[in-house]
């Protein structure tokens, strides 16, 4: 069941970015985010760790030492708009239908990286259209990926 509260969006990005430090630093990658220094939304706490998670260890995991990773968030209207954006592998067109399947991992990224259970995006899409959100993505193979996600910034049935 979905719990909302009050979240600080960016407490949620800072600790995310925190637990993939290591990762980011042995790969040397450059991490911008373009956010306010403040941001807070009435949703589900562990949903939206969860999503940050899947989708900044992601990109971390696909990128390529020396490559960059941009976050931008936003508040558009009644939603929250997020945006990753990195300079990683990208997802090869024949597999971009088939992205968000359970147990699904491209090809290219296989070679790269043997963990991964193919579940990660499959659960982020469940988790954000169960909070009345949605995902989308653009990708060009050796180029990089961005994943933009939205949420209600007052989760439904809420006020």
């Amino acid at each position: 069941a979905v719990q909302s509260t009050n979240v600080n969006v960016v407490e949620i990005l800072d600790q995310t970015i925190g637990d993939q430090k290591a990762f980011i630093l042995e790969k040397n990658l450059k991490v911008e985010i373009d956010a306010p220094s403040v941001l807070e939304i009435k949703s589900d706490e562990q949903i939206l760790l969860n999503v940050m998670s899947n989708l900044i260890s992601n990109a971390v995991k696909y990128t390529p030492p020396d490559g960059r990773i941009k976050i931008k968030k936003k508040k558009k209207g009644d939603r929250l708009h997020f945006s990753i954006t990195d300079t990683g592998y990208g997802i090869p067109k024949q597999d971009q239908g088939k992205l968000f399947n359970n147990f699904f991992r491209a090809e290219n990224v296989k070679r790269h990286s043997s963990d991964g259970t193919g579940l990660g995006l499959y659960i982020v899409k469940a988790f954000l259209e169960n909070a009345g959100g949605k995902i989308e993505f653009e990708s060009k193979e050796m180029k990089g990926t961005t994943f933009t996600f939205e949420l209600p910034l007052v989760l439904k049935g809420e006020s």
